[in-house]
């Protein structure tokens, strides 16, 4: 089977990175209109240390979630986060905010002895989830010092001082350098500093040895996939590096999504097996490389219409629908891949009853794609979809006329519960 991220073009990456150098530049833009202390001197730290296309390339998937708040796309969010006593984040805060997840992405790159001050009108717990560091600090000023990588906090009117290194004793946010897997980083607590508010009440607030628990078990899905499909793990290891865990109400019910506005990230709750696990990572990985892709590209056009996926059960926008159409046949590659290596005869036995379940989910999912209302883009990125399920269905040797209950019986139950609202195709 072809690498699904090359139906989208070998360049999605690059084209990513040219949005967010853009999105700088437009920041950088809106700050000229603000002369505030806080801002004027966000504006000297930027200016200083960073060209737009070194930004786009080493900032924190936190820090460009806080360009988008700045500009307004999440005002609703930033009033439910910051507190019901406030109508939003205030200039100072956000500038502040900005500023240290700046220094945090770049701390390496700062020259040694750079200092830069911030003055905070109340107390703020700060992240600086580079370096796996959250720092409380009260209302008053403070020096940020690049001291040899390492960042010195301390407040000039108390003996406030605090040492930020790499080294962080805080589990929470660690980070793992693995010889095949690359540089990921742990995130085993909320901050609304780091997440929309949508995703911030699934957070786990995690101990030290459920991050221990949750980092051998990525470790682990990773080496599965790296064992049953290379290119694959290659994809995982240059655009994921962060892996939140999140609750789940039920141990053997497993839980991920990931965020637009956080490219990079991936939010998992335990699993049962490194199979579920794997899934689940390569479900997100294709959902974070669609996002990347559709930064720059339109695949569908707008419109107000809703349809049937064999996956939820509340009726979708469309590029809701080719959101899953294009993971899921990611997940199907996956399983391909699975059935030409070596793995457990459970996990042999998982995928010969799952593949006819997803072929024939697929199935009814292009089924109801109005092509009309896909671009040029969308339609070839379909129609190399449709052809990889079909490959797919013929090393499993699906049955097309025999549709599992599964699939049946979802589509029974949608359509009695949603008869009203959309009609499913055919």
């Amino acid at each position: 089977m072809h690498d699904e991220n090359a139906i989208l073009s070998s360049d999605y990456r690059d084209t990513s990175r040219i949005y967010h150098a853009l999105l700088f530049r437009r920041l950088v833009l809106c700050l000229g209109e603000d002369d505030s202390i806080a801002v004027s001197r966000l504006k000297a730290l930027l200016a200083h240390n960073a060209l737009a296309s070194d930004v786009a390339e080493r900032a924190t998937p936190f820090f460009w979630l806080n360009v988008f708040r700045m500009f307004g796309c999440h005002a609703d969010l930033i009033q439910k986060e910051w507190g019901s006593d406030s109508k939003g984040l205030l200039a100072n805060e956000e500038a502040v905010v900005l500023a240290a997840l700046f220094i945090d992405s770049f701390v390496l790159q700062l020259p040694s002895g750079y200092e830069f001050s911030i003055h905070l009108n109340r107390k703020l717990k700060v992240p600086f989830p580079n370096l796996g560091h959250f720092v409380c600090l009260d209302i008053g000023e403070y020096t940020i010092r690049n001291v040899e990588n390492s960042l010195v906090i301390k407040n000039t009117d108390t003996n406030f001082a605090q040492v930020l290194s790499g080294d962080s004793p805080d589990r929470r946010l660690s980070k793992i350098n693995h010889e095949q897997h690359g540089e990921l980083r742990i995130v085993g607590a909320a901050n609304p500093i780091l997440f929309e508010d949508a995703y911030y009440v699934d957070i786990c607030e995690s101990s030290s040895r459920e991050v221990e628990k949750f980092e051998v078990a990525i470790i682990d899905a990773l080496d599965l996939i790296n064992e049953a499909d290379r290119q694959m793990a290659k994809h995982i290891r240059n655009d994921i590096k962060w892996y939140v865990r999140i609750r789940t109400d039920d141990p053997k019910t497993h839980r991920s999504f990931t965020s637009p506005q956080l490219k990079g990230v991936v939010f998992l709750s335990d699993a049962i097996d490194r199979m579920r696990m794997a899934e689940a990572i390569i479900h997100e990985q294709s959902h974070d490389c669609l996002n990347r892709y559709l930064d720059t590209e339109v695949i569908v056009h707008e419109n107000d219409q809703r349809y049937y996926s064999p996956w939820r059960d509340d009726p979708r926008p469309l590029i809701g629908l080719m959101h899953a159409l294009y993971v899921f046949t990611a997940v199907a590659r996956f399983y391909v891949h699975c059935a030409a290596v070596d793995i457990l005869e459970c996990e042999r036995d998982y995928i010969r009853k799952r593949a006819p379940i997803l072929y024939h989910r697929l199935v009814v999912g292009f089924s109801q794609v109005p092509r009309g209302e896909l671009t040029q883009q969308g339609q070839k990125l379909l129609r190399n979809l449709e052809a990889r399920n079909s490959s797919f269905g013929r090393v499993f040797k699906v049955i097309e006329s025999k549709v599992p209950p599964e699939v049946l019986g979802h589509r029974q139950l949608w359509a009695t519960t949603n008869a009203q609202k959309v009609q499913i195709g055919t």
